[in-house]
């Protein structure tokens, strides 16, 4: 007999990402042309007339001219063996040093967040414990429910804004360094 659940153990189970771990490659491989046709296409947009050699250069140098099952078999390689997510193409950066980068400005906030959610829900979880029962205890376990119920970035966007008006501090810059 099939079972579907739901249940948390789910999400964690190891062979769910299997078949999600090919989405955003197949994601970048699904427009037509290549990195390297889009750059000789940009470059003669903007008067530089740059030849089929660059274009093949540019092939050769990420890889570009390989079947698509080969790339993503050195892709996954890369990444499993030396956390080598590949190459943020037009920054010529290493895509982990980009999402480091930009993971630091999203993830500050969200520690912050959480900081004021602990320093909110041990005190409560105290009175509850020790006020079984009472109109309080009610009360706190309501809130508590509605806390759980609202999504998070909404929660955050209130925290942001509450800070930003109550201690006359600037709004937490969620945007990526440098943009």
């Amino acid at each position: 007999m099939l079972q579907l659940s739901f249940a948390p153990h789910a999400i964690d189970d190891p062979h769910t990402d299997r078949p999600l771990a090919g989405l955003p490659f197949t994601i970048i491989t699904l427009p037509p042309g290549d990195f390297a046709t889009s750059y000789v296409q940009n470059m003669a947009a903007q008067g530089d007339t740059q030849s089929q050699e660059t274009a093949r250069a540019i092939r050769e140098e990420f890889g570009l001219d390989q079947p698509v099952a080969i790339r993503y078999l050195k892709w996954m390689q890369g990444i499993l063996t030396r956390g080598d997510f590949g190459i943020v193409f037009e920054m010529r950066q290493p895509v982990s040093s980009v999402i480091w980068e930009r993971g630091l400005a999203h993830d500050r906030p969200l520690v912050g967040q959480r900081i004021h959610y602990w320093a909110i829900a041990f005190p409560i979880g105290i009175y509850s414990a020790v006020k079984q029962y009472s109109l309080g205890d009610y009360v706190f376990t309501f809130l508590g429910f509605v806390g759980i119920a609202v999504p998070s970035f909404w929660s955050l966007w209130c925290l942001c804004t509450f800070n930003s008006s109550t201690w006359a501090r600037p709004r937490a810059d969620c945007s990526p360094p440098n943009s």
